[in-house]
């Protein structure tokens, strides 16, 4: 159904791509947004899904009504599109496509796409052979996804490279594969490398969960409130760490946010009662 396959990118990423164009399908854009979030964050090696799932992730965003998070989206693209120069007609499925292109004529100036060759035709316009657009937007590096704003006086890196996503890939499979402290060790080293990078600290705390470090893990619940409702599954796993720590009233509420956007399972289930009767 999906116009564009994983090809080299993880296997993960390309699900999260392909479960967005089906729940942009069916009008389920909240769970879209999520899973292209997170398709676009683990795209950096394919710019052709990069970009689809930056597309996607404007629309997803302007049915929401977050106007201004929907254009700073398409903005991103912009800039992606003139350093990668990829986008063509059947990159994108029909519906998409022309949703996405009246977007992006009401959003972008006509001059600044007219200055790209890959999205000159969307505005009727003949390719200019220079494809600059810094004039148009602010100067500071694309970035591959969407992420929170920067923390105060970061120690590392705001910006991740692509051997941090390397070493993020190997503690996906180190979790994966049951092997959580290892895990933390390669996540505890990423957070420290790349400040900025919130997905990478969502991880650890998870990992961090599964080896029942909970000290630690209400840390991380610490420097990552507030949680987004994208976030359940790891708010989920702050409120386990927040029980452990005997931090009732904030394990509780934490739950109460994520309980209606997870999937039941026994796990889910034994903290509930956990967490709700404090025993």
């Amino acid at each position: 159904m999906a116009c564009i396959s994983a090809n080299a990118a993880d296997d993960f990423y390309g699900d999260r791509l392909e479960a967005a164009q089906i729940e942009l399908r069916a009008g389920n854009n909240l769970d879209a947004e999520d899973d292209l979030r997170l398709a676009a964050f683990g795209m950096l090696n394919n710019p052709e899904s990069l970009i689809v799932s930056e597309a996607l992730l404007s629309i997803a965003r302007s049915r929401l009504g977050r106007q201004s998070e929907s254009i700073e989206t398409m903005e991103r693209f912009v800039r992606l599109e003139s350093r990668f120069q990829v986008y063509s007609p059947t990159l994108l499925l029909p519906e998409f496509r022309r949703e996405f292109e009246a977007l992006l004529k009401k959003s972008v100036a006509k001059e600044t796409l007219a200055r790209i060759a890959s999205l000159a035709p969307i505005v009727g316009a003949a390719p200019a052979r220079q494809n600059d657009v810094k004039s148009q937007f602010p100067r500071s590096a694309p970035s591959p996804a969407p992420g929170p704003p920067p923390s105060a006086k970061p120690a590392g890196r705001a910006m991740a490279s692509e051997a941090d996503y390397a070493d993020y890939q190997r503690a996906k499979t180190l979790l994966s594969q049951g092997k959580s402290g290892e895990a933390v060790t390669l996540l505890s080293a990423l957070v420290r490398r790349a400040t900025n990078v919130r997905l990478f600290r969502l991880t650890l705390l998870q990992a961090l969960v599964f080896t029942s470090d909970w000290e630690l893990a209400a840390g991380q619940v610490a420097l990552l409130l507030p949680f987004t409702d994208s976030e359940a599954a790891f708010t989920f796993y702050g409120a386990v760490a927040m029980y452990h720590v005997q931090k009732i009233d904030e394990a509780r509420s934490l739950l109460n946010q994520a309980l209606p956007r997870l999937v039941p399972s026994p796990f889910v289930t034994s903290y509930v009662e956990r967490i709700r009767s404090n025993s």
